[in-house]
């Protein structure tokens, strides 16, 4: 009885709740529907539309004013199609941008953005209707009182990429009385102008500026310039006191390839910032600098292991025989995968410094070594390698690894026939010279 009476309870509750957040729910919703049909119209009296403008874009023109946000976009869009015939209508767009109804783009169906708004289709009209909009949307970049306008303005004059809208973009950049988040959408609509001469000098008078961000969104700019001029003035960035801008500019440094750039970014392989030495490395990767290789090789002795790494694919495209012992070393590192890209290196190297340290790996406990070994040694065509891996053959695991290699140094296959392999070895191997110390995979006849 008293289970009964509590179940009674809890479902009285339960209902009970399910009241309240009716109660409180259906309100809200109530709210949010009629918020959507707010009418952002355009401000510009319907009455207004000129008398002038053809009959079928003067009715199209009357649905902007609609309480329906869908109807809105959807007229929107059918207008910016129209294009040129579209002209009078920039206006009324242009009012339009600030429009915040909302509406669902894929009923029924799903999709990455479920939402869409109204000022976002009055945006891509714009667009479309293309350079007559330019004029209209720099007047609001500049002089409109409403950021998220702006910013929207910002957006559109950068997908169009007509030259006469760089002048108003570089202004909004450079004041710093504006929003932040105004003045980098600038700098980003700016980046459909990268050849555009007036660019670069108000790029770099934006490295100095106060706010990070900004100083961040112009290096990346210039990043994307590809301008052999930029590597002076973000050589200082790589001090800069924020994060996120030094790191843009050390890789900034390293797509340019300059060779003033190489010794700032050598400075910064002794940093105790963990992220920025690797971001250098990568950089210096880039540059091939001969200057690199003693600092580089300095980095394989880092306690990190992912620097290590970074080192050993850096001084892989020095292609510097310097390199080589330090490598050879490394295939003794603790870390596994630092062991697996330093034979990576010797592989890419192929001198034969490496093979009796490459051939001791073929007897090593993990399977991938060993395997990546034997394919080392394959790459490096040495004949003091047949033998070790003949014996590989025994390794069920690795004996397609030994095969292969084989079939490298002598130009022979047998895939993992031992006997074969052996067969033919011994009534061969004497055909094969030798050059100085090092015996050679080149054969005199076979």
């Amino acid at each position: 009885m008293a289970r009964v009476v509590g179940e009674k309870q809890g479902q009285i509750r339960r209902g009970g709740a399910e009241i309240m957040m009716r109660f409180f729910l259906f309100p809200a919703l109530i709210n949010l529907f009629f918020a959507s049909l707010v009418c952002a119209q355009p401000k510009t009296p319907e009455e207004s539309i000129s008398s002038d403008v053809a009959p079928e874009i003067r009715e199209q023109m009357r649905r902007l004013y609609s309480l329906n946000p869908e109807d809105r976009a959807d007229t929107a869009l059918q207008l910016g199609n129209m294009l040129d015939k579209a002209v009078p209508v920039i206006p009324f767009l242009i009012e339009l941008l600030g429009d915040k109804g909302s509406y669902m783009c894929c009923p029924g169906q799903e999709c990455y953005k479920p939402v869409c708004y109204v000022g976002e289709a009055a945006q891509r009209a714009l667009i479309v209707i293309g350079r007559p909009s330019v004029g209209p949307l720099s007047t609001v970049l500049l002089k409109s009182e409403d950021p998220p306008i702006r910013t929207s303005a910002a957006y559109a004059l950068g997908e169009i990429g007509d030259p006469s809208a760089v002048d108003p973009l570089i202004t909004v950049c450079g004041n710093i009385k504006d929003e932040v988040q105004l003045r980098i959408a600038a700098i980003d609509a700016l980046n459909s102008f990268t050849r555009d001469p007036r660019l670069f000098q108000a790029l770099v008078d934006l490295l100095k500026d106060d706010n990070s961000q900004v100083r961040y969104s112009a290096v990346r700019l210039l990043w994307n310039m590809k301008d052999a001029r930029a590597v002076e003035p973000l050589i200082p960035l790589l001090m800069d006191e924020a994060p996120e801008v030094k790191r843009e500019a050390i890789l900034a440094l390293g797509e340019l390839k300059d060779a003033r750039a190489v010794e700032p970014l050598i400075a910064l392989l002794k940093n105790a910032d963990l992220e920025m030495k690797k971001q250098a490395i990568v950089a210096l990767r880039n540059n091939k600098d001969a200057r690199a290789v003693e600092p580089l090789i300095s980095a394989l002795k880092d306690k990190d292991p992912e620097v290590r790494g970074l080192a050993i694919t850096a001084l892989m495209e020095t292609r510097d025989d310097r390199a080589v012992a330090p490598l050879i070393m490394l295939l003794k590192d603790t870390d596994h995968l630092v062991r697996m890209q330093a034979i990576s290196a010797l592989d890419w190297l192929k001198d034969k410094r490496a093979v009796e340290a490459l051939i001791a790996l073929l007897k090593d406990e993990d399977l991938e070594i060993r395997k990546r070994a034997a394919f080392a040694l394959g790459s490096i065509q040495d004949i003091r390698a047949v033998e070790p891996l003949l014996s590989l053959l025994d390794d069920p695991d690795a004996s397609d690894a030994a095969g292969t290699s084989l079939y490298m140094i002598v130009g022979k296959d047998f895939r993992q026939d031992k006997a074969k392999w052996q067969e033919w070895w011994q009534k061969n191997k004497h055909t094969f010279v030798r050059s100085g110390s090092q015996e050679m995979g080149c054969p005199v006849s076979l």
